[in-house]
């Protein structure tokens, strides 16, 4: 890509960012990365191509030895919290093979060989983060994962099957401790017309002067 390319290309990105209230304070982000309103992104936060991250999330990396790095094809909610130095959508390497190094798949090492030599492993993160989730730091969540709507992840954790919705988890492997709210209020929540964070933010803030129980989002 030409000086002058990648120049537009970030004034583009820039006009953006500022048309949605968005707050990037990273330069690490694929120019195909798509954007709702009002997202924020700490320093330091690498982005890979295909990514879409929904309205008022927020990824809070630090600058120094507290990045995130979010890999490619990854689907994040609205309302989501992301903690520093964690990984989404880590790849992982071919345990069937004579060998688990890159050497069978990357052309840095095989160069432009034919398909049947350079057998092509999945590195594409593909993870898909319901709304309402909150990830602690120094999270690793592996590819082709799906987090739940309303579930919380403990520092620490390394997630390596699917999340159930509200549920709280933690560990190595994460695994779920307890859950939110009853299944009745999760019942309550899960219909479409429930959902607090598909209303305008108006709306939220005056339940807010109620207070910020769940009971009071499900009280018309």
């Amino acid at each position: 890509m030409s000086i002058i390319k990648k120049i537009e290309n970030k004034i583009k990105k820039r006009k953006y960012y500022k048309k949605n209230n968005c707050e990037i304070k990273t330069k690490y982000i694929s120019s195909n990365v798509e954007m709702g309103k009002n997202v924020k992104i700490g320093k330091n936060t690498i982005i890979e191509e295909g990514c879409k991250i929904d309205n008022y999330t927020y990824i809070n990396s630090r600058q120094g030895m507290h990045p995130v790095y979010i890999n490619s094809n990854t689907i994040i909610g609205k309302y989501c919290s992301i903690g520093p130095n964690s990984m989404i959508g880590i790849g992982n390497h071919p345990l069937d093979r004579f060998t688990t190094h890159p050497v069978t798949y990357d052309k840095y090492y095989v160069g432009d060989t034919d398909e049947n030599t350079q057998q092509k492993v999945n590195m594409q993160g593909n993870v898909v983060i319901g709304n309402d989730v909150w990830i602690g730091c120094n999270v690793v969540v592996m590819q082709d994962v799906k987090i739940g709507d309303g579930a919380v992840i403990g520092a620490g954790s390394i997630v390596t099957k699917d999340i159930e919705p509200y549920s709280i988890s933690v560990g190595i492997p994460c695994e779920k401790i307890k859950m939110r709210f009853s299944n009745t209020i999760i019942k309550e929540i899960s219909k479409l017309d429930k959902n607090w964070w598909d209303q305008d933010l108006d709306y939220i803030i005056k339940k807010m002067n109620f207070g910020n129980s769940i009971e009071v989002f499900l009280n018309e």
